[in-house]
């Protein structure tokens, strides 16, 4: 047999055996997500699904029966609502039940779910709600202010459920009040592979976002990430700290997961590292999955509290993982960090593996997640020569996280070079088959007639004791022309800036190249970053000077 063919057989066996863990298998025209990763395990009333602790150090806790009840109530209150198949709920919640019962009422009942991210200025909520034709909204009653002020702006009006307190004189409805009255009765909607299931606008620091359709398949897409590489079993516990706004939370640790029948836990409170420590001690949690950013503080806490005895996986994603970050956590004596990169259009691509451990190292993947075919490419997507750095690129995947973009059908069409999909992110591989993420393909920074990738400057600044957090990104300088400018965060403010700006120089200078050398350096208390962590680049360069 061919290598080809081979290599056909193998991504063929591996979507086999992930469907061979669903419910409906072979695949027919009746494929709902809320029924694969609910309704199927509600026959066992003790079988818990999710435990969401708080603040205060309480707990609640709902099993896969409780979710299921609740959720079919929700679809009977959105159908009195006249909300019908095809229809869009915008969810503008955290990490709480409600994320989870709204979301599997929209999927069970046919309609679209629209994850709306709480952190959202109030023009961000109105455009993604406008550009979605959400007709329904679960508000959570900390973010009312901002979907009233959405409304003002964008025209909007659709109907309103609120969790918690309903303002006197508006038309809001309680959601709780509503689904405490309804039927366990409501809408269940025979669904296919493909169709529609959820839109997720993606999180882009600039230009209009990309409204990613999701269908029913889309969770099937990242179970092999979160068999393969968080290692979930049925006697695993699964702490998800990502918000189910994004792509991260709401699927790839959270309906995959469910999908494998594997409790979760989820914290509602602001990230507190002793706050996380006692949540994965008290819950005996036995997989954290977190972004790299967190691990930077939670770092300290694990050396001087201790390592959870339960704890068996630590997974990374949203970021580079770099050598020092990593380096501190192993000092720990955690888990070692399991990277992983993906993004919304197609799902979990690469990370550390089981079974490649020993091919593993800090700021490197040890492998493409089974089920995909993954190659550097350039821009017209040809594969680019060994040793060569290039964009990361994946040949049309038999299950794939999204179908299109709903309101940028040519971007989606400018996304693909035949059946291979190319992404914006540049990497390199070794001859072992590891994989390191370079950056953005827009954020390499050119000066003097090099590309540099970003990353690779910000590990060396972060090599610097006197440095907790840095950015590297293109200036363009009145006299020099591109450089790279740093921005830094120091771990001790009392640290003289001319002696470090000198020092840090150097460092760049050493560990990748003179060229690189930051030309600007400059100073802040911290650096632009997202809910699950990722530098938001376009932030940072619309930084002034000091």
């Amino acid at each position: 047999m061919s290598f080809d063919r081979l290599a056909t057989s193998a991504l063929a066996g591996a979507w086999q055996d992930i469907e061979s863990l669903l419910d409906r298998d072979p695949f027919g025209g009746d494929f709902n997500t809320a029924h694969e990763i609910c309704t199927r395990y509600a026959a066992d009333p003790n079988r818990v699904a999710l435990t969401v602790r708080h603040e205060d150090g309480s707990a609640d806790r709902w099993t896969y029966r409780e979710l299921d009840r609740l959720a079919a109530k929700a679809a009977r209150v959105f159908a009195r609502a006249g909300l019908k198949r095809g229809d869009r709920v915008g969810g503008l919640l955290s990490r709480q039940v409600e994320s989870w019962i709204t979301a599997l009422a929209a999927w069970r009942s046919g309609l679209v779910y629209v994850p709306l991210f709480g952190g959202f200025a109030p023009d961000a909520i109105g455009l993604r709600l406008d550009a979605a034709g959400v007709r329904a909204v679960v508000v959570d009653q900390r973010y009312r202010p901002a979907l009233a002020q959405a409304q003002a702006t964008h025209g909007l009006d659709p109907a309103v459920f609120v969790v918690g307190d309903v303002a006197a004189g508006t038309d809001d409805r309680s959601f709780w009040t509503e689904v405490d009255r309804a039927d366990a009765d409501g809408p269940l909607a025979t669904t296919a592979l493909g169709d529609t299931a959820t839109l997720l606008f993606t999180s882009g620091t600039s230009g209009t976002p990309k409204a990613c359709t999701m269908t029913h398949a889309t969770f099937v897409s990242v179970m092999p990430y979160a068999k393969c590489v968080l290692g979930a079993t049925r006697d695993s516990v699964v702490f998800s700290t990502s918000d189910p706004a994004w792509a991260f939370g709401l699927y790839s640790t959270g309906a995959a997961v469910m999908a494998l029948g594997v409790p979760r836990v989820m914290y509602s409170g602001k990230f507190v590292p002793e706050a996380w420590h006692r949540v994965i001690r008290e819950e005996k949690a036995t997989i954290l999955t977190t972004a790299p950013a967190a691990l930077r503080r939670l770092t300290d806490t694990f050396a001087q509290d201790g390592v959870p005895p339960t704890l068996r996986t630590v997974a990374a994603a949203g970021e580079p993982l770099t050598a020092a970050v990593a380096a501190a956590w192993a000092g720990t004596g955690a888990p070692a960090v399991r990277n992983g990169y993906g993004l919304s259009e197609v799902g979990m691509l690469l990370g550390d593996t089981q079974g490649t451990e020993t091919r593993s190292g800090p700021g490197w993947m040890s492998a493409t997640i089974p089920g995909f075919d993954t190659f550097l490419a350039d821009r017209d997507g040809q594969p680019v020569a060994d040793g060569q750095p290039g964009l990361i690129a994946v040949r049309r995947p038999r299950h794939q996280m999204s179908s299109g973009y709903e309101n940028t059908p040519d971007l989606w069409a400018d996304r693909w070079r035949g059946d291979v999909f190319l992404t914006e992110d540049r990497a390199v591989t070794d001859p072992g088959g590891r994989w390191q993420i370079l950056g953005r393909d827009d954020d390499m920074i050119i000066a003097s007639g090099h590309n540099i990738s970003p990353v690779e400057v910000e590990n060396a600044l972060l090599q610097h004791p006197a440095v907790a957090d840095a950015a590297a990104v293109a200036y363009d300088d009145p006299i020099r022309g591109g450089v790279v400018r740093a921005v830094v965060v120091r771990a001790d403010a009392r640290a003289d800036d001319g002696d470090l700006v000198t020092q840090l120089t150097h460092l760049v200078a050493q560990r990748v190249g003179p060229y690189a050398a930051p030309k600007v350096v400059d100073f802040r208390s911290d650096l632009p970053r997202t809910e699950v962590g990722k530098l938001r680049r376009a932030a940072v360069r619309e930084l002034p000077i000091t």
